[in-house]
């Protein structure tokens, strides 16, 4: 049990640094989901967005969320419709809240 809790807290620790990572950089044309990673989609997300829809890159990410004029349902179901699953979706520190966030500073809601 002991070594279950240590897990989930350094499991717990390293998306925050990813949400943290991702948040700190400039977003960039030539960064892939591979290099910026974004919180909560790891290897499997990533191969399902390329292969759904051809995202490889955080900028492209953003782009989906921006063209459904940032509804985080639509987000959501576009997102699981790709595989992903809706708790690493919707997770506090997970894939919708880093792009409301990194968003927030050119678009409002």
């Amino acid at each position: 049990m002991r070594n279950m809790r240590a897990q989930t807290a350094i499991l717990h620790d390293c998306s925050v640094q990813v949400f943290a990572g991702f948040m700190s950089k400039q977003l960039s044309w030539k960064d892939t989901l591979d290099s910026n990673p974004v919180p909560k989609i790891g290897a499997v997300g990533r191969e399902k967005l390329a292969e759904k829809d051809g995202i490889t890159s955080p900028v492209q990410l953003i782009g989906q969320y921006l063209i459904l004029h940032g509804d985080e349902d639509e987000f959501v179901e576009y997102l699981m419709e790709c595989g992903l699953r809706k708790q690493e979706i919707t997770a506090d520190n997970g894939a919708l809240a880093a792009i409301r966030e990194k968003v927030s500073v050119f678009c409002t809601p």
